[in-house]
């Protein structure tokens, strides 16, 4: 595919990425650098610098870069090997790869742990952020524009170490199992990820995952307001953002 070169507009931090033109790209690095969707300044939940960030769904590296830039050292996992290309090829333009390391795996609950898994592949470039572990994720088993390929997966609980205890996750629909198998908050300092309704639409659901969390962090928030008085979750889009902090 054409690649092109996007500059985000964003006053307090530089950067720039190789982007396929006509795919999702820009709007993955939109989600970090425009819309800033993995932070909440009045929580306080922020990047900054000397931190050491796990970076779970890095898709072309937007959020690792982010990271990168701001001082962090960051290991980012991605499963598809082009978007892993891309995260390479964007860690130069923006002179941070001395800063991050990238594994190319799918991030599991910890009992999936060096399995080799089913992994739906999107070849729509509109959606080429869509790859999922998950045949019932968006309906990606039936879909005529999704490949079936396989990956090597790797347990969440086994990648908090070595000082990385910050962790942003955007996994397609993994996040649910993973926060179901957590009996502790593993030492994680704060963390941030999106929650799919598409996964999952019962807000019960949602309610139990955050409960979960609460026993855990001393600050759980979401980004939007959740109706727990419904059943199902009826809004578009039909996702939030969790932010859960012991600082």
């Amino acid at each position: 595919m054409n690649k092109k070169i996007y500059v985000p507009k964003n006053k307090q931090v530089l950067g720039k990425f190789a982007v396929r033109e006509g795919s999702s790209d820009i709007k993955s690095v939109d989600e970090t650098w425009i819309k800033k969707a993995y932070q909440k300044p009045m929580l306080p939940f922020t990047v900054n610098a000397g931190e050491k960030w796990l970076d779970l769904g890095a898709n072309i590296g937007a959020f690792t870069c982010y990271a990168a830039i701001k001082g962090c050292q960051v290991r980012a996992y991605e499963p598809q090997k082009d978007n892993c290309d891309m995260i390479r090829e964007n860690l130069m333009l923006n002179n941070v790869a001395f800063q991050v390391e990238i594994f190319r795996a799918a991030v599991v609950p910890l009992s999936q742990d060096g399995k080799t898994l089913n992994f739906y592949e999107s070849t729509n470039p509109a959606s080429f952020r869509r790859h999922t572990l998950y045949g019932n994720y968006l309906n990606s088993s039936t879909k005529k524009n999704v490949k079936l390929t396989t990956v090597k997966a790797s347990g969440f609980n086994n990648l908090i170490k070595d000082g990385f205890n910050c962790i942003k996750m955007n996994i397609e629909g993994a996040e649910i199992p993973i926060i179901n198998e957590l009996t502790n908050n593993l030492g994680i300092k704060k963390m941030v990820f999106e929650y799919s309704f598409d996964m999952d639409k019962k807000i019960k659901t949602y309610v139990e995952i955050t409960d979960r969390l609460k026993e855990m962090f001393k600050i759980v928030k979401s980004s939007r307001t959740i109706p727990i008085h419904l059943e199902e979750f009826p809004f578009y889009p039909p996702n939030t953002y969790i932010f859960c902090s012991n600082e």
